[in-house]
């Protein structure tokens, strides 16, 4: 609920709803969609017993089952840009599995893979709601097409610890420009409230 309260109130717009998985959740859903094909960006390996982890994959295009896919999510360590390139290697794991949940699936299949999480499946939504995005996914006959924005904003440290601030008016943007929403701009504060300011970071982006 607070991240839903921060993000309404940072992009201007009633966030209604929110769903969070955790990775056994993950594993599950990939598993029973047959696993899903991802090209992995190079050789990784990373052990760490505490947490009976252990990530043992190749570079190239292939299968990778629930268990693959979620070390995969999870790696790190080894990028040379370490979290920007974990980020976008998640961002490219999401499209891999909404393009195979929404290709080739059936409906009944769908419904049955969700009965198989919803355990490990927090959220406010209703089983109506639930039901409704499942048929908007199934209804996309040629496979999802993905699409990631990353809301603009710059660097802020406060007692000397660093955030990246997302700035309000340049969010305010990107909801028109790829989403025809128009946010309400009354209160840009603490963030960024110059105009051209935020022209600039978001064009710059």
């Amino acid at each position: 609920e607070g991240l839903q309260a921060l993000l309404s109130q940072t992009l201007g717009i009633a966030v209604g709803g929110w769903l969070s998985v955790n990775t056994e959740a993950v594993a599950a859903a990939v598993d029973a969609l047959g696993g899903v094909n991802i090209c992995v960006p190079q050789d990784l390996f990373y052990e760490d017993p505490a947490q009976n982890l252990r990530i043992d994959l190749q570079a190239g295009e292939q299968c990778l089952s629930g268990a693959e896919v979620c070390g995969l999510l999870r790696y790190r360590k080894g990028y040379a840009k370490g979290d920007l390139e974990r980020l976008h290697v998640q961002k490219r794991v999401l499209c891999a599995i909404a393009q195979k949940a929404s290709a080739g699936i059936s409906l009944p299949k769908l419904f049955e893979i969700y009965e198989g999480i919803q355990g490990k499946v927090l959220t406010n939504l209703s089983k109506r709601d639930i039901i409704s995005f499942m048929r908007l996914l199934h209804s996309v006959r040629h496979g999802v097409r993905c699409a990631f924005v990353t809301l603009p904003g710059g660097a802020l440290c406060l007692d000397g610890v660093s955030y990246y601030a997302p700035c309000r008016a340049a969010c305010a943007c990107v909801l028109q420009e790829h989403f025809g929403v128009s946010a309400s701009l009354m209160d840009l504060s603490p963030f960024c409230n110059d105009s051209d300011a935020a022209k600039n970071i978001y064009e710059d982006k």
